[in-house]
């Protein structure tokens, strides 16, 4: 133990040795190893409790029975002030880590062995005292042997080992961890397989070899099951190790002739008994009285007569008994099994055998039990009773459960004729019951069946993005639905849900629909956006590390990192809850500064009252910090700073380009169409799951989506259709995204009027090239493109992720099946059944002009998030653009500007696309409802009052479903509620009165000091394509010849790290200069470019060929 750490440990409750626990069957959890130099084991006693000083603070662990996973194991309390654990945990090294890491937000962890000193000589000398048996620990190749009692017979069979040696192990059986318990019991070895608390099967035979033959003939052969039967029964009860050869051969012994040996007897006596019973208990006096009765006695009555009339002797008390009377030559002749009686005859005769066959004719006689004396009589009663009773728990069942208990199988059999099944029946119902009760009733739930509409408003709720962020992947392998990632708690979730419905399903039924795994709730979902995972994030994870490692001070870095926690917890939650945007993706002026988007985007010219204090705290932490820190750690601080910064823009527009979604559904109308549209990535063979780091250079097939929403006359429900199209082409670029477009289009027979756009910002989509490209659409297709909103890169999580999430499950489905995805037609078969889809091979018609390096441009285009190409009017042929939905000036490039842009021609995709497959079913989801009100849901009296709040007349005679239909109107045509002029000046007043009250104000700018559009992705610093520091045309060509050398020769493969060492060695060689070495950051992005750029470069050769 001298290579483990010294703690300053104290006793301060030695505790006590519980015999059922310590020596029991699940004793081998009460015992530890104190040092690696001996088998001998430490106990963990019951009430124990250790001290331990760290970092200035006392830490008290206390030991109790049972724990959260197990009734019978050690629990550990740990206690620290105000800091304890809620429970007791299962190990004592998870007691203290949980305390220590609540105290000081780290991720410590400590042995808690070592914490609770049982490696001090001091502790464990202490904790050894009136230990009557140290048990041990025999290692086999494949179980721990745990041996906790030691006897000694003449049974060469047995390895000398007698009643009372007991051992056990863990071992797997059926992937159930069991424990087997081995003893042996008066001429019979014994084998007891227990999981957790229940016994799952008793085994009986002579010797240990015997009995472990039979264990292992009924269990199911496993290769590690198959190793063990390798071994002899005598080698698992751990009888041949050297150590417990020792201590069999150590324990004492006499024949009857040495009774009068008053030392040896002493001897005797001590070794086994002494530590078990009273003081008062004279051995001698025992013996000399046997001498006078004659050879037989009666052990329980003849016991008592040596103990107080009080005492009770445990079992624990009369095994050591037995032991005695076993190693001083006695025999035990009972003629019965304890389950019949309580007595026991033991003789110190040296012919028993002759006694003990006396006394079996005696019991045969009946002459011994307590029995009815006309047993032909009463069995032949018996029978009479099962016959008349039926069958079942009431009938023979009940009756026969009477005795069940009290006789063997064999004899029930033998008497009444009854199976060995009804015999295990009548058991159990005696143990449930009670021999001869009647059988309880089960309780009778009533369940009742959801309506439709409560249904539907839950799924509404739950697909909402303020909700949740859909997986565009990872399904639930049990209903197949897309992972759904809750952006709160489940409560606060149900409080939200609540509010919106207020006639709706129940909490407890709202709390059951998000059981299971399809809904998972995490602190932390960085990964599902890069921009979040790193800036949101990572940046927090440096902070925090840099606090960790540069602040001495404890309370002061304690208040630090609570600070940074509770700053983290704002910006990625909490933030977004104070933005208002309106259901039809607009949002107005807000007083508080901090949360007016309009100032965010640039365009506020009213005044702002106040800036909120929890957005002050991202300047304020960086103002304690620098107090804190070092100068030299002050640069670091700014770039953490702004990272942040950026992190909060993308927050912003995060959420409200999120909400045009819904707000562009709202705006369709029988003679337009909304398109999803995004790249489901590569689908391999074998495997559905995109995987990003491989997709150059593998074989495999590209899968573009575009999910289209339509909507009918009259009607809130939407009609989405989704259009598959897999290729061979490995290119996504915007070629490819028209190209799909074009099928889409072309296939349809009633064409939309006018359509909108909506995908995330990534270059296949958002490039100057399909802007110019829909510019024709009017004069190609007849169909105006209204618009084309562009959502934050890793944030259009819509119903198309749903929609993939689908794809994924059926082509896992179809490679579980066994039909393999090896042709890009399987991926039709597997996909077909998806409800709403259609699906077909396209394959883009490419022409060399178009691998050129001349390209279309407009420029500042990757800073704006909608497009509109007007159709007639003095704007004609112009393309628009503009930074944020709805809000700012547009910028406009006319048809002569484009024309100068325009490097390469504009020409209609000629793509070559195979049928699209007919749809089996109807993919059909409701019209997003801005009242939040269900018509079906309110009585009459309710759909009066809100068609008079839109000014509508009600007759009086008219039934519920015409106000019903009136009400889905007045809803579909978004006529408003009229409020009067007070009641709007009321509302505007307590809307100002609760924004007040949620947000906690400070009237200094000073403290949010952010300009005008500090949320435009054109006033960002990080997030840009191109931006920052280029890396020199020298240092490219080596980090080139670096990557190359590794991708030839993988033993010499480069890591970023690496890399950048070599470069800061031509540093010192005078080959490159001190300003041409790029950051660690730089580098890991170069190799990732690079990476990729190379793979698709080597998966173009086949296809140039």
């Amino acid at each position: 133990m001298s290579n483990y750490k010294d703690y300053d440990v104290s006793l301060i409750s030695v505790g006590v040795i519980n015999t059922e626990l310590h020596f029991g069957p699940f004793s081998c959890y009460w015992w530890v190893t104190c040092n690696k130099e001996t088998e001998l084991l430490v106990p963990i006693r019951l009430h124990m409790k250790t001290m331990t000083f760290l970092k200035g603070y006392n830490f008290v662990i206390t030991v109790v029975k049972g724990n959260r996973e197990h009734s019978e194991w050690p629990g550990y309390l740990c206690d620290c002030g105000e800091f304890y654990t809620d429970e007791p945990s299962i190990s004592s090294t998870n007691a203290i880590s949980t305390v220590y890491q609540k105290m000081f937000c780290n991720k410590t962890k400590f042995s808690g062995p070592l914490i609770m000193g049982f490696d001090k000589p001091t502790i464990y000398e202490k904790l050894l005292e009136e230990v009557p048996f140290r048990p041990y620990f025999v290692n086999l190749e494949l179980v721990h042997v745990f041996v906790f009692g030691i006897a000694k017979s003449k049974n060469s069979q047995w390895g000398y080992a007698g009643v009372g040696f007991k051992s056990s192990f863990l071992f797997q059986l059926e992937k159930q961890r069991c424990l087997f318990l081995q003893e042996f019991e008066d001429d019979t070895c014994k084998v007891t397989i227990m999981q957790k608390t229940q016994i799952k099967k008793i085994y009986y035979e002579s010797t240990p070899d015997l009995v472990w033959e039979k264990v292992f003939s009924e269990q199911v052969k496993s290769a590690k099951l198959i190793e063990l039967m390798k071994l002899t029964g005598r080698t698992l009860y751990g009888i041949e190790n050297n150590l417990s050869q020792e201590l069999i051969h150590a324990a004492p012994s006499c024949s009857l002739n040495e009774w009068d040996d008053d030392i040896l007897i002493e001897k005797i006596f001590s070794y086994y008994l002494k530590r078990r019973t009273s003081n008062h208990v004279d051995l001698h006096n025992f013996l000399d009285e046997w001498r006078q009765q004659g050879t037989i006695i009666e052990l329980h009555s003849n016991l008592k007569q040596l103990y107080p009339i009080d005492h009770q002797l445990s079992e624990r008390e009369l095994n050591a008994w037995r032991m005695i009377l076993r190693n001083i030559g006695c025999h035990n002749i009972t003629p019965f099994l304890k389950q019949e009686s309580k007595y026991e005859f033991w003789t110190r005769s040296p012919h028993s055998n002759i006694e003990q066959n006396a006394l079996k004719q005696l019991h045969e006689l009946g002459f011994l039990l307590k029995r009815p004396m006309d047993s032909e009589n009463f069995w032949s009663c018996f029978q009479k009773s099962l016959t008349v009773n039926k069958k079942g728990i009431n009938g023979k069942q009940r009756i026969l459960s009477i005795i069940a208990d009290d006789f063997k199988y064999d004899e029930l059999h033998k008497q009444l004729s009854v199976s060995n099944d009804l015999i295990s029946r009548a058991r159990k119902h005696c143990r449930l019951y009670g021999p001869g009760n009647s059988s309880m009733k089960k309780p009778s739930f009533t369940r009742e069946r959801l309506p439709i509409e409560k249904i539907q408003e839950f799924e509404n709720f739950i697909s909402d993005k303020a909700h949740v962020i859909m997986s565009s992947y990872k399904t639930d392998s049990k209903t197949g639905a897309p992972i759904k990632y809750l952006r709160d708690t489940k409560q606060a979730l149900w409080e939200k849900f609540h509010a919106e419905f207020p006639n709706g399903i129940h909490r407890t039924t709202f709390m059951t629909k998000l059981q299971g795994n399809e809904y998972i709730y995490q602190e932390d979902l960085g990964g599902l956006c890069s921009t979040c995972s790193r800036y949101g994030y990572e940046i927090f994870d440096d902070i925090r590390k840099l606090i960790e490692s540069k602040i001495s001070d404890i309370l002061i870095k304690k208040q630090l990192l609570n600070d940074l926690e509770k700053l983290q917890r704002f910006l990625k939650r909490d933030y977004e809850k104070n933005l208002d945007i309106s259901d039809k993706g607009t949002t107005k002026h807000n007083s508080c500064i901090s949360y007016c988007l309009l100032w965010a985007f640039g365009v506020c010219t009213e005044q702002h009252t106040h800036a909120s204090e929890e957005c002050a705290k991202l300047f304020t932490l960086f103002k304690h910090l620098k107090n804190q820190l070092s100068m030299d750690l002050h640069e670091d601080l700014d770039e953490y700073q702004n990272h942040l910064l950026y992190f909060l823009a993308h927050q912003a527009r995060k959420v409200y380009l999120n909400a045009q979604f819904n707000a562009n559904l709202l705006e369709l109308d029988e003679n337009g169409a909304v398109l999803v549209v995004d790249y489901k990535m590569k689908i391999l063979p074998k495997s559905s799951r995109e995987t990003k780091a491989e997709f150059f250079g593998k074989k495999g097939w590209t899968l573009h989506s575009i999910l289209m929403y339509t909507k009918k006359l009259g009607s809130q429900k939407l009609d989405i259709h989704a259009y598959d199209h897999w290729s061979m082409d490995a290119r996504q670029d915007s070629w490819f995204t028209a190209s799909s477009l074009h099928a889409v289009i072309e296939s349809l027979e009633n064409k939309p009027k006018w359509i909108i756009i909506i995908s995330d910002n990534g270059p296949h989509y958002h490039n100057a090239n399909l802007m110019m490209i829909l510019g024709h659409w009017l004069d190609w297709y007849q169909i105006n493109v209204k618009k084309w909103v562009f959502l934050e890169a890793g944030e259009a999580k819509t119903t198309i992720d749903s929609h993939h999430a689908q794809i994924t499950h059926a082509i896992k489905r179809q490679v579980r099946l066994g039909l393999d995805i090896m042709e890009g037609v399987d991926i039709e078969t597997a996909i077909r059944e998806i409800q709403g889809t259609s699906v077909a091979h396209l394959e883009p018609n490419r022409t060399r002009d178009q691998n050129k390096k001349a390209k279309n441009t407009l420029p500042g285009n990757s800073n704006l998030f909608e497009w509109t190409w007007p159709g007639d009017g003095p704007m004609e042929g112009y393309i628009l653009g503009r930074e944020v939905p709805n809000i700012g000036e547009w910028t406009q490039f006319s048809p002569a500007r484009i024309a100068n842009l325009q490097k390469n021609k504009i020409e209609i995709p000629k793509p070559t696309v195979s049928a699209h497959t007919v749809p089996k079913s109807q993919w059909i989801v409701s019209m997003p409802n801005t009242s939040g009100i269900d018509p079906k849901r309110l009585t009459k009296e309710q759909l009066s009052l809100e068609l008079t709040k839109r000014k509508i007349n009600v007759v009086k005679t008219a039934k519920r479903d015409e106000l019903i239909r009136e009400l889905e109107l007045a809803i579909t045509n978004n006529i408003e509620i009229i409020q009067d002029t007070s009641d709007a000046s009321e509302e505007k007043g307590a809307s100002e009165e609760k924004e007040n009250t949620n947000i906690i104000c400070s009237n200094s700018f000073q403290d949010f000091p952010l300009e005008s559009g500090w949320a435009l992705k054109s006033k960002q610093k990080y997030g840009k394509r191109g931006s920052g520091k280029r890396l020199s045309k020298r240092v490219w060509k080596i980090l080139e010849e670096y990557f190359l050398e590794g991708d030839v020769d993988k033993s010499k493969r480069y890591t970023a790290a690496t890399m950048l060492e070599s470069l800061k060695k031509k540093v010192e060689g005078g080959e490159l200069g001190d300003d041409e070495i790029p950051k660690l950051q730089t580098v890991q992005s170069w190799i990732s470019r690079y990476s990729a750029q190379h793979r698709q470069k080597m998966a173009e050769i086949p296809l140039n060929k």
